[in-house]
């Protein structure tokens, strides 16, 4: 996998992780993209996925998550913010990005950072 030198001098600052906030990551791109098809029952039915971890659905054979992208968290920066985040699912070696948020206001290259530290998280996870 190769990532630009822009995007990894934007990544200073940032850190990604996974499931840490589900339900805000699901609250974000609700009110980034409405409800068009991120609607309440199906929010709902992705939270009960979520919420069986590792056991998985599908027999164990779909697994639904959260990635978030925090900025600041240091001394002088205070609390993390949540700039970026998506909802996907993994079946086997393959990874599905169902939607996702940035918020360009708080920190422009969000959505970039986001991007290029998930795709570098699923390489060196073997996907």
């Amino acid at each position: 996998l190769q990532v630009s030198k822009t995007a990894r001098r934007l990544a200073k600052g940032f850190r990604l992780s996974m499931d840490a906030d589900f339900a805000r990551v699901c609250d974000r791109i609700v009110q980034q993209h409405g409800e068009n098809w991120f609607y309440k029952p199906l929010v709902a039915a992705f939270t009960a996925m979520n919420a069986r971890g590792s056991r998985g659905c599908a027999d164990g054979r779909v697994f639904l998550h959260s990635f978030e992208l925090w900025a600041g968290g240091g001394v002088s920066d205070g609390e993390p913010q949540l700039v970026a985040g998506e909802v996907g699912y993994f079946v086997g070696a393959s990874y599905t990005s169902l939607s996702g948020f940035a918020d360009k206001d708080a920190a422009p290259s969000a959505g970039t950072v986001q991007m290029a530290a998930l795709g570098s998280l699923l390489f060196a996870r073997g996907f």
